[in-house]
């Protein structure tokens, strides 16, 4: 991308956000910041526009020179695609690679091979008349390496229906011409073995990706889900030797550090729902700084040179701390939003009630910018090409806010998914710095 295109893209966001559309909502603070008001005493008073993009070079040039110029108070990278991203730094990982590799000669060919999908799918009706449990082998777009998983998944629970289709093709009449690494891919036994280690851990990783993506996300699963992910490969993940777990760390560390921002960390710390295990994971280590290190940089941020301002906002934090640790003057409702949480039970931190209910009301990820794009592909089609660039736009915006308002309240419907409960079970009592055992 030229320098001179990256340069203009601000000054094009500025003049969007004060067209006809946004004129109404948006509200500029640069003239108080510039007096030295801090961010944090102009939250409570004034509204926040959020902008969801996705992640061309683009859109991360406009999100970085925005920051730069103080157009956006933070920035980071969406959460989905860098959890997708450890994905694809997993298919590097020895065990992930083999069986990823092996799955795949193995689906594609009894998925796109019309008589051997035909066979295996009578061979699987024969093992189940007997009892077996016997599933259909599934694919994924290749874009989705987290999606990966589920394939490899599919390929280790029913691993006898190939098997026994080989056997069956054998004793054909007219037997398949069934490619060597077919049959080396359905009949090793270290291929298995593979699958059977990486598969847990794949598998978790799509669920949170899947997560990531939906509507109700909110943000603080982004450093939730990638702080946890990193310490269960620690205790919880020991199919997979210590070695490739440690690989497996560092790709979580990578994408966490270069997608997020100590904004978002900081919302971390104002759920609830991770008080149990806020305390082991705050010191863990992520590209020479920890959590608590990044929560302290946020706190900056948003205080600037205001030091009130920041005894206060960390006072109200060390409050917040006290009844987290408690435990008894908390909700025993973990579904509850934080956001509805600090509502209801966050006047006592008139600092940090503002702050919470803005950050924890972000979504994680750019899925709802994608989804945009979606709702275009039904305005401009082959048919319909010939629409002018307005038209596009205004129906485009008519349909997309049209579901939007049809949504149930995102606060009330939340419901906390299973992969999060599961994370916090299995490392709540736990203690160490996380090196894998």
């Amino acid at each position: 991308m030229e320098a001179g295109t990256a340069d203009t893209l601000p000054a094009r966001l500025e003049a969007g956000l004060s067209g006809p559309l946004l004129r109404g909502e948006a509200t500029s603070s640069s003239v108080e910041l510039a007096g030295g008001a801090s961010p944090l005493s102009l939250l409570s008073s004034r509204r926040v526009l959020a902008l969801c993009t996705d992640s061309p070079s683009t859109m991360v040039a406009l999100r970085t020179r925005a920051v730069d110029r103080g157009q956006f108070l933070f920035a980071f990278g969406c959460a989905a695609h860098a959890a997708n991203l450890v994905a694809s730094d997993a298919a590097r990982v020895a065990v992930c690679a083999l069986a990823l590799r092996e799955s795949l000669i193995i689906t594609v060919f009894f998925t796109r091979s019309p008589r051997s999908r035909l066979l295996m799918r009578a061979v699987s009706k024969m093992l189940a008349g007997g009892g077996a449990e016997v599933g259909a082998l599934r694919t994924c777009s290749r874009t989705r390496w987290a999606g990966e998983g589920g394939t490899i998944a599919s390929v280790g629970a029913n691993l006898p229906a190939p098997q026994h289709t080989l056997l069956e093709n054998a004793h054909s009449a007219a037997p398949i011409v069934v490619p060597a690494p077919v049959t080396a891919a359905v009949n090793s036994t270290a291929a298995a073995n593979a699958i059977r280690r990486a598969s847990p851990f794949l598998c978790f990783l799509a669920r949170v990706v899947e997560h990531l993506e939906a509507n109700l996300a909110p943000l603080f699963s982004y450093t939730g889900v990638f702080a946890c992910l990193w310490a269960t490969l620690a205790n919880h993940v020991t199919g997979i030797s210590v070695a490739e777990r440690q690989l497996l760390q560092g790709a979580l560390e990578m994408r966490f550090t270069s997608f997020s921002d100590p904004m978002v960390v900081l919302a971390f710390f104002l759920d609830p729902f991770w008080g149990p295990v806020r305390g082991r994971l705050s010191v863990l280590r992520w590209g020479g700084q920890s959590l608590a290190d990044m929560r302290d940089a946020a706190v900056e941020r948003l205080c600037g040179g205001d030091v009130s301002a920041r005894e206060v906002l960390l006072a109200d934090m060390a409050g917040f701390a006290a009844i987290e640790t408690a435990h008894g003057a908390l909700p025993s409702e973990r579904n509850l939003h934080p956001s509805l949480w600090w509502r209801l039970w966050g006047c006592p931190f008139r600092a940090l009630q503002p702050v919470a209910a803005r950050l924890l009301a972000i979504p994680p990820s750019a899925a709802g910018g994608e989804r945009m794009f979606e709702t275009l592909k039904g305005v401009l089609t082959t048919r319909r090409n010939r629409l002018t660039n307005e038209r596009v736009d205004a129906q485009s915006r008519l349909i997309f806010n049209t579901s939007q308002l049809r949504r149930p309240d995102v606060l009330g419907t939340y419901r906390r998914p299973d992969a999060e409960h599961e994370l916090l079970a299995m490392l709540d009592g736990e203690t160490g710095s996380g090196a894998p055992l």
